[in-house]
């Protein structure tokens, strides 16, 4: 414990900032959330992706795609894309279709999917 306190202290004497260092450490290491990679499908889906692995949505299907990803699978925004299961999206759809209608529930489980597992 002396020697990681007195190495903290000489590399303080020299300018270098622990904890800004464990901060973007820590930054680095943590994993983009569904709701920070939510922007760039869309606007992939949008555009259509330069390899064609992605078509270009239609208007109107864009438009519910943004909608229902934003809107209804919201509780899925601060998850990391592998902390999504396949479960969690089945329960998901379940408690839109209970809530609203099946339309609502099943329209972009397969947006999820695609943005959960590549």
């Amino acid at each position: 414990m002396r020697a990681l306190a007195s190495e903290a202290i000489a590399k303080a004497h020299i300018g270098i900032d622990m904890a800004a260092l464990a901060k973007a450490e820590a930054k680095v290491k943590r994993k983009a959330t569904f709701g920070e990679l939510l922007p760039i499908y869309l606007e992939i889906r949008e555009k259509g992706s330069p390899d064609k692995i992605w078509k270009k949505l239609r208007p109107r299907s864009l438009e519910d795609v943004v909608r229902y990803l934003k809107r209804a699978w919201s509780p899925f925004h601060r998850l990391a894309p592998d902390e999504v299961t396949r479960e969690m999206v089945k329960q998901r759809i379940g408690e839109l279709t209970n809530s609203s209608s099946p339309i609502a529930g099943a329209c972009c489980a397969q947006h999820v999917l695609c943005l959960a597992h590549p």
